[in-house]
């Protein structure tokens, strides 16, 4: 991120922005509108007002990946998830925290530097590599959780402790992968 941010030369930034910064800061607003979209499909509701706000936000951080607006961004969007669909574990949460993911990759790799920096493919593979396991995560707790919703009664304790177990198991697989077996 840089140290200031001047909104009188941002049409120059955005007229110097090279083509991949381009596609990462579209990807930020398409990602923003996608997770926007399954709120209702989680069973959230519409919410006209609020929707259009995160769209506003991702516009401008879009705008400004240099800025705090894409923290903004996933702070709106996680609350308003919070907000909308509380307690559910609906289908719909795997690819909502997909678009999550891949809008904060997105804005990560798109402030990574002056608006005309080309990102090494090298560093590009290594985030995208990182995101599908942090989605296969959330994927696989989301399975877990799902299974122990069925539990009822007194096996409430073995369903935390296997949720915890699965926690664990994904965490050490993924510290395991983004190492490479190195000591931490």
């Amino acid at each position: 991120m840089s140290a200031g941010f001047d909104p009188n030369d941002l049409l120059d930034r955005l007229s110097s922005t090279s083509i991949q910064q381009r596609v990462l800061r579209t990807t930020m607003v398409v990602a923003a509108g996608a997770f926007l979209a399954f709120v209702p499909a989680a069973g959230g509701g519409g919410h006209p007002w609020l929707s259009g706000a995160g769209l506003l936000l991702a516009l401008v951080a879009a705008a400004a990946p240099e800025s705090h607006a894409p923290l903004g961004l996933v702070l709106f969007l996680g609350a308003f998830w919070l907000v909308a669909v509380p307690d559910r574990l609906s289908a719909a949460t795997v690819p909502a925290a997909a678009a999550l993911a891949v809008l904060h990759v997105a804005a990560t790799l798109a402030a990574h530097g002056p608006p005309g920096v080309t990102v090494e493919p090298t560093l590009l593979r290594t985030w995208a590599v990182r995101t599908l396991l942090c989605v296969a995560s959330a994927a696989g707790l989301w399975l877990v959780a799902r299974a122990a919703a069925t539990l009822h009664g007194p096996q409430s304790a073995a369903a935390v402790a296997l949720a915890l177990l699965a926690v664990l198991g994904w965490c050490l697989l993924v510290a395991v992968r983004i190492t490479g077996g190195r000591s931490v």
